[in-house]
């Protein structure tokens, strides 16, 4: 199935806002957003969950610490580059960003105030999906690798 990829001019109307501010504040609009345009809601979700973890006080480095992390664990090809790209803008070394990219360890974990921040938020989260699984046993909780 092939999704069209909008702009703010192609979208539906529920999308055209939320795509016009993605294109103001990375001077372009992914093609992830450009495919969520076709069902606004899912967009406008997207965009609110983003602008949420914006609020957090995680550093716009450990934000990108912790996409990076997701985005290698869940395989996500196209995130990677991505999120590499906005690492360099706020600033993060290129070793960490390759580290990142490898699934390693930071070799500086000054990098964080929270040392080990990908490590933890990755247990965090398999203790979640562990805890309210509907599956029988550990063994059949979903894993991002093998």
């Amino acid at each position: 199935m092939e999704f069209p990829l909008h702009d703010e001019t192609t979208a539906p109307e529920a999308a055209r806002e939320a795509l016009a501010t993605t294109k103001k504040n990375f001077g372009m609009i992914p093609n992830l957003e450009k495919v969520m345009a076709s069902a606004p809601p899912l967009l406008s979700g997207y965009s609110a969950l983003w602008d949420l973890f914006d609020q957090t006080t995680l550093s716009p480095i450990e934000h990108q610490v912790v996409y990076l992390t997701a985005n290698y664990e869940n395989e996500c090809d196209y995130c990677v580059p991505w999120h590499s790209l906005l690492a360099r803008k706020v600033g993060m070394d290129a070793k960490s960003i390759e580290a990142l990219r490898a699934g390693a360890p930071l070799p500086d974990h000054k990098t964080t105030r929270y040392g080990r921040l990908p490590e933890a938020w990755l247990l965090i989260a398999a203790r979640y999906l562990r805890q309210n699984s509907t599956h029988s046993s550990k063994q059949d909780t979903p894993r991002c690798r093998p």
